[in-house]
């Protein structure tokens, strides 16, 4: 077969839930940036804006740059995420290479270990 192993129908399964979820995850950051790009435009509405206006203005539109910085960073996070599940390696650990479990998936999507590996790491970086 070249190599290549065919999929089990329980690994086909979890990859079909891994994708949902990074897509849904990744419509879901989408639809912050949209709405954050809209109250980015509104903020700038008002004609006549006066110095304290200005102030405001300029300093809440840095934080919502941050954020948006910040949630482009998450989608490009999860279009590799994605591109690791048509590789067949996203979703296993980059240290022990076992299946990251689901539930670290949902509320990490672009996890690369599992919580064993990752507090090992993090032991091992703050022992230096």
């Amino acid at each position: 077969m070249g190599g290549k192993t065919r999929m089990t129908h329980a690994e086909a399964e979890r990859t079909q839930k891994l994708r949902h979820m990074l897509e849904e995850k990744r419509k879901e950051i989408q639809q912050q940036i949209d709405e954050l790009m809209v109250q980015h435009r509104h903020l700038w509405d008002d004609l006549v804006p006066d110095e304290e206006d200005l102030s405001f203005r300029n300093h809440t539109g840095e934080n919502q740059i941050s954020i948006l910085e910040g949630k482009h960073l998450m989608c490009r996070q999860i279009d590799a995420a994605l591109q690791g599940l048509r590789a067949g390696t996203y979703g296993l650990c980059v240290d022990c290479e076992y299946p990251i479990k689901e539930e670290r998936l949902k509320v990490q999507p672009f996890a690369r270990r599992c919580l064993e590996c990752q507090a090992n790491a993090e032991f091992i970086q703050s022992s230096r």
